[in-house]
């Protein structure tokens, strides 16, 4: 996957990743899959309606014995009480398998890979998503938001435009109209921040609701928060050579930036969107599991 800068020069920023997607063969089950396979039973209790805390963790293993992890602050009064508690299945992950609401980032970065959103128009990934992160209180707002901040910033008027340009900056505002009227739906009370999209853990908690190393058991074991535990990174680099052919290679990874604040003046989890939905978790960096500083695509 590709990802874009944003800085000036909108430079790409390539990423190979393997993900360890397992399941049963043969013997023991392993890979992300070994949270549904039959020989293990994970189960569960959430604090919240849309499962995004999860305080206590229940594991039983093929011979039967059972641990449980907790997190410091969990209530005493779990796993007892009114609180269900869920035995992890496919949804618990897969939990947006239709009406899909994709985040603005993502696909602003596809755009961009494509030719859609034209990478020649200085800084085009931070000013169209500085466009795409106001709230908009109907379609058409937002539709007129996107040409009139396009052309403001590269077709201002007194000055004479090469043909070129025009015809870049009209077909990136086709694509970035597109993206919008996709996704938000302003009239309707619902965008990408409506709904959490738990695969992963790019925008959302997702596997960090669990293997954020803050869940313990008695015995000192910890759910881990390793990053290659699920996935490795097989290439990564920043410029257009190494988007086109990286070397193969299994490293950490390194988030190309520091992370920047939010327009709230908060940090959101992992990137910030900026967004005004206020279900988006919030953490400060060095909340984060993973390793390195967090990253402004």
């Amino acid at each position: 996957m590709t990802h874009t800068l944003r800085d000036e020069e909108n430079t790409p920023y390539a990423i190979r990743l393997l993900l360890k997607v397992g399941g049963k063969q043969g013997g023991e089950s392993s890979g992300i899959h070994w949270h549904v396979s039959s020989g293990n039973k994970i189960e569960y209790i959430s604090t919240d309606r849309e499962r995004l805390e999860i305080p206590w963790v229940k594991m039983t293993d093929p011979q039967g014995k059972v641990t449980i992890f907790k997190t410091e602050d969990c209530d005493p009064s779990i796993p007892s009480g009114t609180r269900e508690t869920r035995t992890m299945d496919c949804i618990d992950c897969h939990n947006r398998p239709a009406h899909i609401f994709n985040d603005p980032m993502k696909m602003v970065d596809r755009a961009i890979a494509i030719g859609k959103i034209d990478r020649s128009l200085p800084g085009i990934k931070s000013t169209v998503m500085d466009i795409l992160e106001k709230p908009h209180y109907t379609t058409e707002e937002a539709l007129a938001a996107i040409e009139t901040g396009l052309k403001e910033a590269y077709l201002p008027e007194g000055e004479v435009h090469p043909a070129t340009r025009t015809e870049a900056v009209e077909r990136s505002r086709e694509a970035v109209a597109k993206i919008y009227s996709n996704n938000f739906f302003p009239e309707m009370g619902v965008d990408w921040t409506t709904h959490p999209d738990y695969i992963g853990h790019f925008r959302w908690k997702g596997c960090y609701r669990c293997h954020d190393g803050n869940h313990k058991a008695e015995s000192g074991e910890v759910i881990s928060h390793d990053c290659n535990t699920c996935h490795l990174i097989t290439g990564q680099g920043e410029g257009e050579e190494k988007a086109l052919d990286l070397a193969y290679e299994v490293a950490d990874f390194n988030h190309p930036m520091d992370m920047g604040p939010t327009r709230a003046g908060r940090q959101l989890h992992r990137l910030p969107c900026g967004s005004s939905a206020n279900r988006l978790q919030a953490q400060s960096p060095g909340n984060s599991p993973c390793r390195h500083e967090l990253s402004d695509w």
